[in-house]
């Protein structure tokens, strides 16, 4: 059985739903906070997931965003979109690699004073790592450790001085559902995604303790069907991932971020968006989906 207490259905898709951990339901039914006029840093969103937060965010009515990702174009694509569709909002872009600390100082540096202050930091920023552990090299180990565990940690360390002295702030960390179940050919991202978990509840309680007035969350998107691993691929791997939503379920990027917006303003320590239950388990299907990704990976010469 799942361990989440409890799960509630969308309007826009009758099987997508959210579990919330831990389980005390009447914790999280009331509003806490209001995103209105804040400021937040998006990583990863040149592309995929962080463009959803990006303008979920906008719409719940953020005024300043800083759009953090790889690729000056992308960001400005995003940029442009965001003021076409909100008028009056501020826009921020800077290209950074998460996983170097110097980088990460200065765009806060540069974030405050563009702002004068940041409310919300939502971690997205990743790559994935499937990959047969056996024959993984050190460059795609370190890229896991470095982006998708130290990445967060670093941003996070560089922003929360000034969260701390404001009194307030939201880190929201983006995990996945990779650690609510057990997945061969994932191993890598999955421990790297385990780090960030068991931090994530850490550091909450930490804040909680010292009463900073900042708090920390966990969403966990499910397979992602409109983004991420879902484009691009050979239609080998297609037609294995769509076996796999089947039997696992899966998320948009809409609901995702959706989730993101719940997290922060009902304040909810973890978030699991996915369509259907999961199970501490592993399933031939979904191993195999993994594994057709890995021997593509493979053939590509990207396991080093």
């Amino acid at each position: 059985m799942s361990c989440f207490s409890f799960c509630f259905r969308r309007a826009s898709r009758c099987n997508a739903a959210y579990s919330f951990t831990p389980p005390s339901n009447a914790s999280y039914k009331e509003k806490k906070y209001d995103l209105a006029g804040k400021t937040a840093i998006i990583t990863g969103s040149s592309q995929g997931l962080g463009v959803h937060i990006a303008h979920k965010c906008a719409a719940k009515g953020v005024k300043n965003i800083a759009l953090i990702g790889l690729g000056k174009d992308l960001l400005e694509q995003v940029a442009a979109s965001l003021r076409e569709k909100h008028p009056g909002i501020n826009v921020f872009t800077k290209e950074v690699d998460v996983s170097d600390f110097s980088q990460c100082e200065q765009l806060v540096q540069d974030v405050l004073q563009h702002f004068g202050s940041c409310d919300i930091l939502v971690n997205n920023a990743g790559i994935p790592g499937i990959i047969e552990f056996s024959i993984s090299g050190l460059q795609k180990i370190n890229g896991q450790i470095d982006v998708n565990l130290k990445g967060p940690i670093f941003l996070a360390r560089c922003l929360l001085p000034s969260m701390i002295q404001a009194g307030k702030g939201h880190i929201v960390n983006i995990g996945t559902m990779s650690t609510k179940r057990i997945e061969p050919f994932n191993t890598l991202y999955t421990a790297a995604k385990i780090g960030i978990l068991g931090w994530t509840y850490g550091l909450r309680e930490e804040m909680k303790f010292l009463k900073t007035g900042v708090t920390v969350h966990l969403v966990n998107p499910g397979i992602l069907s409109d983004v991420g691993l879902a484009m691009n691929n050979p239609e080998k791997t297609r037609l294995a991932m769509a076996e796999a939503v089947k039997l696992g379920g899966s998320a948009t990027g809409a609901e995702v971020a959706d989730g993101v917006m719940r997290a922060i303003e009902y304040d909810i320590p973890e978030t699991t968006v996915n369509s259907m239950p999961f199970y501490w388990e592993a399933n031939d299907i979904l191993t195999k989906w993994f594994q057709t990704i890995s021997d593509s990976v493979i053939e590509g010469g990207l396991n080093k």
